[in-house]
Formats: structure tokens, C-alpha cells, sequence
């Protein structure tokens, strides 16, 4: 039975938006931005970014507006009212009702202990996140295992997520609540609309999307994610037991090579919910 698409969530960086280091397909975002504009479902932004940094990107890189952006990994959701965003009040509040071992002083002072270890700069930190870079790269997943194992036992309630910046070559450290993850902050906005996880979609590139890639909606990694994150996303599936909800791009489809925003698109596909490659050639 052919599911409904309800949610179009994604990751912007190296995933809608093309800032990587792959080709991009001429394309891609001219597709992407046809396939949403007539929607029946909430297009959602779910980034690293501050709320500042999306709407730049978007501009940027000729992206819909969303309905809604949940930025700062998770940290922040803000609802579209008219051509303003509303940021969601409630959200912060539970975060801090449900991480009650919370503190910012703690984490900062553990982490910085570590030679190599180096605030992000202040846009990229709020009450709720706590943001550094790890260097060298060649040391950095070493160095963040380290630290997450010790942040545990010191904040039970705190979790950590470890990325790459491949185009600048930077490896990323941050620290939130348990409670304010991608995934988690999606749940929440799901919950909000009363959709159902498998009629929501997202697509990620990195190491901080494989929570949402793997929270039970239909999921797709972009072609152009390292091989460490494929492996990691593949052993995450198994382990949860959504082999069959996850698709990783290949680049041999009617959308293009499968990088960034034409991966999406292929991922779309996928699912049925964009035209399939018989479909798309017999429309040229």
C-alpha cells in the first residue's frame, strides 16, 4: 500500500544544499523546488544551523522557504507564520524539565581540558548546546569517544554528536540534552501535526543525521556521504530493524548523480512519492 508523504524533513548542509565537494547536478534544486511547490505535506529544515544561517542558505542556494526549521541540532524549532518564524516556546521548556543534570559551566570546563579542543564560535551556542572543534582530524573520533564516555558519567542526561566538515575538513563536537536531538525534536513536531512516522520522510549526509535516518521514518542518505557514515547508518538499521525504511542513493536514477538535492530526490523516488525512472522518461 502506497503511503501518503505527509513530512518532507531534511538536512541542509551537503545534503539540499550543495556545498560540498561532489559535482552538482544542474538541476537539482530547480527539480526539488518543482516537486514542493504545489505540496500537500509540511516541507521541514532540519540543520546545525542557527535560524539566521537557514534563511541565508536558503537564499543562497534558491531553496523553498519551509514550513518549519528545527536548527541548532535539534535545540530550536521555529513555526512559519505568514512570512516571520515563530520559535516554539515549548520546547526549550520541556528540554529543561526532562535534563534536569544540566550545565553548560560543566561541560565547557570537561571538554576544554583536552588539548585540541576549541569552542565553536558563540552563534553556534545556546542553553542547550554546547559546541566545539576537535583537531587534528586524524585524532578527533579517538578524542570524542573519550569525551563522550566521560560526559556520560558526569551528565547522564547530556549526549553528544560527532560530525565531519568534509569541505572545510574540520571535525565537530557537540554536546545537548538526550532530549534534544534531531530525531527528538522532530518526534515532538510530528506529535504536534498528528502525522505518522511512515509517512514522513527524511534525508541527512552525516554522522549527526543517523538518529533521524533511523527513527522509524523513510529515509534516505545522499550519495555523496562518506563511507563511514554508510557504515554506521547500515549497522544502526539493523540494529533497530529498519533495514527496509532506509535507501542510500546510487546515482543511476532519472534525477541525476545522486549528490545532495538530486539525492533527495532519488530518495523521493524511491518511495514512491516522486516520479519513478520509467515515469520520468516517458515524460521527456
Amino acid at each position: 500500500m502506497k503511503r501518503t508523504l505527509k513530512i518532507l524533513c531534511t538536512d541542509l548542509d551537503r545534503t539540499l544544499f550543495p556545498n560540498g565537494q561532489q559535482a552538482v547536478e544542474p538541476e537539482g534544486m530547480n527539480n526539488f523546488v518543482e516537486f514542493v511547490r504545489d505540496r500537500n505535506f509540511r516541507l521541514i529544515y532540519n540543520s546545525g544551523r542557527c535560524k539566521q544561517e537557514i534563511l541565508e542558505g536558503v537564499k543562497e542556494f534558491g531553496a523553498p522557504a519551509p514550513d518549519i526549521m528545527i536548527g541548532e541540532v535539534g535545540t530550536k524549532i521555529y513555526f512559519r507564520e505568514g512570512e516571520e518564524y515563530r520559535e516554539e516556546r515549548e520546547w526549550p521548556k520541556w528540554l529543561g524539565e526532562n535534563t534536569p543534570d544540566w550545565d553548560v559551566g560543566l561541560l565547557r570546563d570537561l571538554v576544554l581540558r583536552e588539548a585540541g579542543a576549541r569552542l565553536q564560535p558563540e552563534y553556534h551556542q545556546n542553553p542547550f548546546k554546547v559546541s566545539f572543534f576537535l583537531e587534528p582530524l586524524s585524532t578527533a573520533p579517538a578524542m570524542a569517544d573519550k569525551l563522550s564516555q566521560e560526559i556520560r558519567q558526569k551528565i547522564p542526561g547530556a549526549t553528544t554528536v560527532y560530525s565531519v566538515d568534509e569541505t572545510e575538513g574540520e571535525a565537530l563536537f557537540d554536546i545537548l540534552p538526550a532530549a534534544a536531538t534531531k530525531l527528538h525534536a522532530l518526534e515532538y513536531v510530528r506529535r504536534k501535526l498528528g502525522e505518522k512516522r511512515e509517512e514522513v520522510f527524511f534525508s541527512g549526509d552525516s554522522g549527526n543525521d543517523l538518529e533521524a535516518l533511523t527513527g522509524g521514518y523513510c529515509g534516505a542518505l545522499v550519495r555523496n556521504a562518506i563511507p563511514e557514515v554508510k557504515e554506521a547508518l547500515m549497522e544502526r538499521a539493523q540494529k533497530a530493524g529498519v533495514e527496509d525504511m532506509i535507501y542510500l542513493c546510487q546515482g543511476d536514477g532519472p534525477w541525476g548523480n545522486g549528490y545532495f538535492v538530486s539525492g533527495i530526490m532519488e530518495g523521493l523516488a524511491h518511495f514512491g512519492w516522486a516520479p519513478s525512472r520509467k515515469e520520468k522518461r516517458a515524460d521527456k
